[in-house]
């Protein structure tokens, strides 16, 4: 990288404070975009255009108004994992060299190495020395990691995807069910006994659905679930949003309240089968598109 007010980098700042007119960190010069974040210039120009040589557009960084942008390690996560989501980096395909991709970004390569050893962790991608890093098929090649990830980026998910959690969903739900009513039926219990009452309103839907399915998460027995659920909570409340917007979903989750609250408290052996019909059906209103009828 070219040293401060060089003019070669498009991200680089002419310091003025200190004998050696830049700042460094560990031998390394900052671009513009770190020293914004580490607090390290002197004196805050009324407006910094920040030149950002990716496929979308310029965007400009005021910094007496904008707020504090991201940590150039969560900048550059963000960047590549909604390049690879949106179809920018497809699978099989290779990233740009580190040169250009440190510039792209406007980061240091050391900041580019450190993220792209993280992505490879999680299955993102695939480095070889001495190769161009390759864009994995995060299907075949992710893991848990990989999933909390993508619950961050539930923005660019595909409806496709959102099917696929529900029929997991499906198949979890049940069994968390039955072991939390046979631990707490009391908890449960004392959630559902407001269903009568529940206003009908998309936001209270949603958050009264989610309190229920942690309750039961977190009293099944098994913290792993809780681990995933946890997850999953910023993309649940993108898809509970769309789908308690309807009168129909509304109404089939007051119904499967109701069916919960009973088979809970009359110690019923049914509870799971409860569960999966409810679970089926918002799949299925799900894939129709929660038409009203």
């Amino acid at each position: 990288m070219a040293g401060c007010g060089s003019g070669e980098h498009p991200l680089s700042w002419r310091c003025t404070g200190g004998s050696s007119g830049s700042y460094c960190r560990f031998n390394e010069r900052l671009t513009l975009n770190e020293l914004i974040w580490y607090d390290l210039l002197p004196v805050t120009p009324p407006k910094i255009k920040l030149k950002m040589m990716t496929r979308t557009a310029t965007h400009h960084i005021v910094a007496s108004k904008s707020p504090l942008p991201l940590r150039p390690a969560q900048f550059a996560t963000n960047h590549l994992i909604s390049g690879i989501l949106n179809g920018i980096y497809p699978s099989g395909s290779h990233l740009p060299n580190e040169r250009m991709l440190s510039q792209q970004l406007g980061i240091t390569r050391p900041t580019l190495r450190e993220t792209l050893q993280r992505l490879a962790q999680e299955g993102w991608i695939t480095i070889a020395h001495g190769k161009p890093t390759i864009v994995n098929d995060y299907w075949q090649t992710g893991g848990l990691s990989l999933l909390g990830r993508l619950a961050q980026h539930s923005d660019l998910i595909s409806n496709g995807f959102v099917i696929h959690l529900l029929g997991l969903r499906q198949n979890l739900m049940p069994t968390i069910a039955a072991a939390a009513a046979a631990r707490v039926p009391a908890l449960i219990l004392k959630q559902l006994a407001d269903v009568e009452n529940l206003a009908d309103d998309p936001v209270v839907f949603s958050a009264f659905d989610w309190r229920l399915q942690l309750l039961m998460v977190r009293h099944c027995g098994n913290p792993v679930y809780t681990l995933l659920f946890n997850d999953f909570t910023p993309l649940y409340h993108k898809a509970a949003a769309l789908y308690f917007r309807s009168a129909v979903g509304r109404e089939a989750s007051r119904r499967y309240y109701r069916r919960l609250q009973e088979a809970v408290h009359s110690h019923s052996s049914g509870i799971a089968a409860v569960v999966e019909a409810a679970m089926q059906e918002s799949l299925d209103l799900w894939k129709s598109g929660l038409e009203e009828k």
